[in-house]
This record gives structure tokens, C-alpha cells and sequence, in this order.
């Protein structure tokens, strides 16, 4: 599963310019509608390759029944996600995994999910 954004931000439609959609391309949407749903179809490993965007508007995410994982790959020290205080969030049926936690390089806060 790759790790690219949204090439239209704001139309609707989650897809890259390659024509797929992509977990950073789902949030890049998200951000422009008040609540919504990010289903995995797939399974797999998502291998990112740099920090999401902060999570800051109300997301569901619902992994499959056959598994999801997300992990931090490469592209230095920083946590998968990045909750705002603003946003509410669900997470359903995946892992995260290898997430870096360092806030303002002095203090460890969560590696995975930082709310």
C-alpha cells in the first residue's frame, strides 16, 4: 500500500495521482468534511515514509477483519498519529507500529498515538 497524498484536496474523491487511494490521502480529504469514515479494503502494511498529517477533524478508522498494519518505515524519529485535542477519533482493527515519540526533542509522548 503506498504512501502518497491526495492530488485534488477537497473534491471528494481519495486519489492519488497514480489513481489510488492512499491512507495520507484519506486524511488529506478528511480534513475538509466535518466527520468521516476511512475503511481499509485492503490488506497489508501501510510503510510510512514520513509523519501523517495531524488528525484535527472527527475520523472513524476501521481496519478489516483480515488485518492492517501501520507502521513508521523510514523518514526519521515521529509518531504515527497525531490527534488534535479538537478532533474526536475511533480506531477499529489494525495495529500501529514503530512510532517515534519525541515532542520538542526533549520528552517522550506517545510513540503510536499522541492525543
Amino acid at each position: 500500500m503506498g504512501d502518497v497524498g491526495d492530488s485534488n484536496i477537497g473534491d471528494g474523491i481519495c486519489q492519488t495521482s497514480g489513481g489510488v487511494c492512499t491512507l495520507r490521502a484519506a486524511l488529506d480529504e478528511s480534513f475538509v468534511y466535518p466527520v468521516n469514515t476511512i475503511n481499509f479494503t485492503v490488506s497489508g502494511t501501510v510503510n510510512l515514509t514520513g509523519a501523517l498529517p495531524d488528525v484535527r477533524a472527527d475520523v472513524i478508522f476501521n481496519g478489516n477483519a483480515a488485518g492492517n498494519t501501520i507502521r513508521r518505515d523510514s523518514g526519521g524519529e515521529y509518531r504515527v498519529f497525531n490527534l488534535l485535542s479538537n478532533a474526536i477519533v475511533s480506531m477499529s482493527n489494525f495495529n500501529i507500529q514503530n512510532g517515534g515519540g519525541y515532542f520538542a526533542n526533549t520528552t517522550f509522548e506517545g510513540a503510536g498515538i499522541r492525543n
